[in-house]
């Protein structure tokens, strides 16, 4: 049994913005502040620093990525949410943050459904879930089920997965490169990234013209 869910990231600002339309006519006047409610180095955290880039450049103001992680995305998504509407504090985050946060936690420093705007889809990445061919499903409701029946007696793993050799080799020989979700090993993954094609670079000849 696999399934795959897209993960999807998104960019958030406070509720009300869009009921300002006379402030919308001179925005932005002051530079704008991204909230990215993760360490520096992952996803969302690359993705806002590209991002803003370019925003910078077409806005005529500066963009900026600020980290404020914590209680799995909670603290900044709240300080977001608690933010004036004025659309120069916006929110970098992955929707299951949003989603999964409402159902796990009792109590959260914001509201879902009310405290945010959606302003556009960043980018989605797949996930997949699969099961030893062993294990008895052949669907996510009947893995539902098998837990529900055996409580405390199915083991689930992610990352270290991934990382064993014989999983690496089977990626490898299908072209496919699992990336890193840690500051350090996306460090790693992007000197590696830089060194490889620079060599390529250099092989062609190709020389950037001033």
């Amino acid at each position: 049994m696999n399934a795959i869910n897209k993960i999807t990231i998104a960019l958030y600002v406070a509720a009300s913005l869009f009921a300002l339309p006379a402030a919308a006519q001179t925005y932005p006047s002051k530079p704008i502040r991204v909230i990215v409610p993760y360490p520096p180095g992952g996803t969302s955290d690359i993705l806002t620093r590209l991002i803003g880039a370019k925003l910078t450049e077409s806005l005529g103001q500066q963009v900026i990525a600020d980290n404020r992680s914590g209680a799995s995305g909670n603290i900044g998504s709240g300080l977001v949410a608690r933010s004036a509407p004025d659309g120069y504090t916006l929110l970098l985050t992955d929707i299951g943050n949003l989603t999964i946060s409402s159902v796990v936690f009792a109590k959260l420093p914001f509201n879902v459904l009310e405290d945010f705007t959606p302003v556009t889809t960043v980018s989605y990445s797949p996930h997949l879930l699969a099961t030893h061919p062993s294990v008895p499903v052949k669907t996510t409701q009947d893995l539902i089920a098998l837990a529900k029946s055996h409580p405390g007696k199915l083991n689930g793993e992610e990352t270290r997965i991934l990382g064993l050799p014989d999983i690496r080799q089977k990626l490898d020989s299908q072209g496919t490169t699992p990336l890193p979700n840690t500051p350090q090993a996306t460090a790693r993954w992007l000197a590696d990234e830089r060194a490889r094609w620079l060599s390529v670079v250099k092989a062609s000849g190709f020389k950037l013209e001033q």
